[in-house]
């Protein structure tokens, strides 16, 4: 039997560390962190935060080297829900 998207979701959030608003706050404000934000152009128009990189979901592999060089700097992922930046930050590229 197949695994639902609830249940990927599920074992994806157990592969990643999500964090609280006031640790994004925090990181931004000691800019210690790159911001990549994995929405689509839409969202991204309606607003986003300061300093975060747009690379929508469908495009996150082939550009994020060059978006975020500096392999070892922590990076925050974020979308509207959740769904999005969990799968994005749950791969090889970051």
């Amino acid at each position: 039997m197949s695994m639902s998207s609830r249940d990927l979701l599920a074992q994806v959030k157990k592969q990643i560390k999500e964090v609280t608003v006031q640790d994004v706050q925090s990181r931004i404000q000691n800019n210690g962190v790159a911001l990549l934000d994995v929405r689509e152009k839409e969202e991204w128009d309606e607003g986003h935060l300061p300093n975060a990189t747009f690379i929508p979901r469908g495009f996150l592999e082939t550009r994020v080297e060059k978006a975020v060089p500096e392999r070892d700097k922590p990076v925050i992922v974020y979308c509207a829900g959740g769904t999005r930046s969990a799968f994005a930050a749950s791969g090889p590229w970051l």
